[in-house]
């Protein structure tokens, strides 16, 4: 996906004066990497605030990858998640998809948290991410366990899917549909599942109708203050990798615009940094908006559960998972072709 490139080059002295937030930046990612010595890039000719955290060293460098998950963002994004062997969703995929009794595709597989997994159970499972640097990591684990992925991991975008199996089952873990922001895009994904299921195959995806955390619901398009996300050991190298984060919410569109600020300190002094911002950065959905989206694909019998359980969601819950299947009969709507 293109992104609003950062313009190298151009650099101004932070002051408390002309800390000012960063304005909408497009509907992509932008990466940052900032020096150490009080200056800031111009991302797209806007200027962005420097985090409160103190810098002391390290080398600037500026990232422009057309990819969204890429750079200190991949490499951390398993320290930080942390153990995820107890998490709901592992057993609740891996049970539809032995129900489903045919191959299976993990959508936004990332680096394998779930897939490797089922791989080495045994389950029909292939994977597809449009990041690089996410797939090059879940490569590496496959081989570290000595788990074939040959031919099982694709890197394309999940609305323009082509691949040239049908499923039993196709998963959007981690509400990683919700990524899609542009509602034609979500709809075009929708279609691709739709046509790479196997009649009478199952699309499920996990949503979540409210973003953010607690129960105040946060003031319209206004940035939160930046908070610690995660901090973790890194032993390989002796270092420790923390993650900030602050977001602002569209309440009329049901968007989210966040920034996430990653350092790598040694010896409590920040050694690195990159900035990854993206805005909007997610969409939210009620149920019943969810459930519009599955039927507007062509999908029957659509349900929503509640969580990741096999009962019914009712209209408290702020995550569940919808369930749809193709019908044995019906073909996928002729209006949009996948792969495109």
């Amino acid at each position: 996906m293109p992104l609003r490139r950062v313009v190298p080059g151009l650099s101004k002295k932070i002051s408390p004066s002309n800390q000012t937030p960063m304005s909408a930046l497009g509907r992509k990612w932008t990466f940052v990497r900032e020096s150490a010595c009080g200056q800031l890039c111009w991302i797209a000719g806007t200027r962005w605030a420097r985090h409160p955290a103190r810098l002391r060293t390290g080398a600037h460098r500026v990232l422009t990858k057309d990819v969204e998950y890429q750079g200190l963002l991949a490499q951390s994004w398993d320290l930080l998640r942390g153990d995820t062997s107890s998490w709901p969703d592992r057993s609740f995929y891996r049970t539809l998809i032995e129900l489903g009794r045919g191959p299976a595709l993990d959508v936004g597989c990332g680096t394998g948290r779930l897939i490797l997994d089922y791989l080495a159970t045994g389950l029909d499972v292939d994977g597809v991410d449009n990041s690089p640097d996410m797939l090059g990591i879940c490569r590496d684990k496959a081989a570290a366990k000595s788990i074939d992925v040959e031919g099982r991991l694709f890197e394309q975008e999940m609305d323009k899917l082509a691949l040239t199996r049908k499923y039993a089952t196709i998963f959007v873990p981690s509400s990683s549909f919700q990524l899609l922001t542009d509602i034609s895009a979500a709809d075009q994904a929708m279609a691709c599942f739709h046509q790479h299921l196997a009649p009478g195959g199952l699309l499920v995806m996990s949503i979540m109708s409210k973003l953010w955390p607690g129960k105040r619901t946060p003031p319209q398009m206004q940035w939160s203050e930046w908070f610690k996300f995660a901090e973790q050991h890194r032993p390989e190298d002796d270092k420790t990798i923390r993650r900030w984060i602050r977001t602002r919410y569209d309440h009329t569109q049901q968007l989210d615009h966040e920034e996430n600020r990653y350092e790598v300190l040694q010896d409590d002094i920040i050694v690195h940094t990159e900035v990854h911002a993206r805005s909007p950065g997610a969409r939210w959905y009620s149920q019943s908006q969810a459930t519009t989206c599955f039927e507007r694909a062509g999908f029957t019998g659509v349900t929503v559960m509640s969580g990741f359980t096999f009962e019914p969601a009712s209209s408290e819950d702020t995550t569940f998972c919808v369930l749809g299947r193709r019908s044995e009969a019906r073909q996928s709507p002729q209006w949009v072709e996948c792969g495109r």
